[in-house]
């Protein structure tokens, strides 16, 4: 471990709390949503959430397939291609993304 600089010794930081935060779907989406797939309308979500938040509240609102991630990373590896077959049998692209063509 490193030796705390003698300019830094003076500025010690106490643990105090811990905070959580939650920001639950709105109310209503889940049934929005299976009124979707009853109508045979395929949902896929894309979110800026990180991939295991994505998935989370992918399960939450009743998306199907919701353990198939595509993160930005990976997307942005992708060929435009790929992206199109991928989309084909995905279901959400976590990690907010811009495609430009």
């Amino acid at each position: 471990m490193e030796q705390i600089p003698e300019t830094l010794k003076e500025n010690t930081l106490s643990f105090v709390g811990l905070i959580a935060l939650v920001d639950p779907p709105r109310h209503g989406v889940k049934e929005s949503i299976q009124s979707c797939y009853e109508a045979g309308v395929r949902v896929i979500m894309i979110t800026g959430d990180n991939g295991d938040t994505a998935k989370g509240i992918a399960s939450q609102i009743g998306l199907k397939q919701h353990t198939k991630v595509i993160t930005g990373e990976k997307l942005e590896k992708m060929s435009d291609e790929e992206l199109e077959k991928k989309l084909r049998k995905q279901i959400f692209l976590p990690e907010f993304i811009q495609i430009i063509k």
